[in-house]
């Protein structure tokens, strides 16, 4: 897996949350940790990729084995929680460190400022990249005026030509 920080010290995180020790553990939670670090390090790429910056400069941020560490683990005490109580404590950490994150524009990797090497908001490959998608929209005549795909109708257009429109 990559990342700033390993399953084992997530692990260990989430062990010192719930006041146990890494050996206590149920063995569900490698499972969910795994899980957790994973979209841990998925939420900083994707947010770092759309303030244009590379992967390779993501990798070198300073901070970025903190945010990872504190992203994965709220995610995993929630997700592996047998008490649902407890949930919304983490789910307020969670929020706070994802809030916290989205309020960061600049990366700094090796205490200094790195510049983008894309556009902000422009994605060229990964999950996010639209390179592909096809959208057609208002052919003239092409619109049924009734049915779920009438306009105005809040659900999706079909890849069968309604309105014109190809998903």
């Amino acid at each position: 897996m990559a990342g700033f920080v390993t399953d084992a010290q997530v692990t260990a995180s989430v062990a010192a949350a719930l006041h146990k020790g890494v050996g206590d553990l149920d063995a569900f939670w490698a499972a969910v940790v795994t899980d957790a670090n994973q979209a841990a390090y998925d939420a900083i790429l994707d947010h770092f990729i759309l303030c244009g910056y590379s992967a390779a400069q993501i990798g070198t941020w300073d901070r970025g084995a903190t945010f990872q560490r504190f992203l994965a683990r709220y995610q995993a005490l929630i997700d592996g929680a047998g008490d649902k109580d407890e949930v919304g404590e983490w789910r307020t950490e969670l929020d706070y460190w994802r809030k916290k994150l989205g309020q960061i524009l600049t990366l700094d990797a090796g205490g200094a400022i790195a510049d983008p090497v894309n556009a902000q908001g422009e994605v060229g490959h990964g999950s996010l990249s639209t390179t592909n998608d096809i959208f057609r929209l208002g052919q003239p005549g092409s619109c049924r005026t009734d049915g779920p795909n009438a306009p105005g109708s809040p659900v999706p257009l079909s890849r069968s030509g309604d309105c014109g429109t190809e998903w």
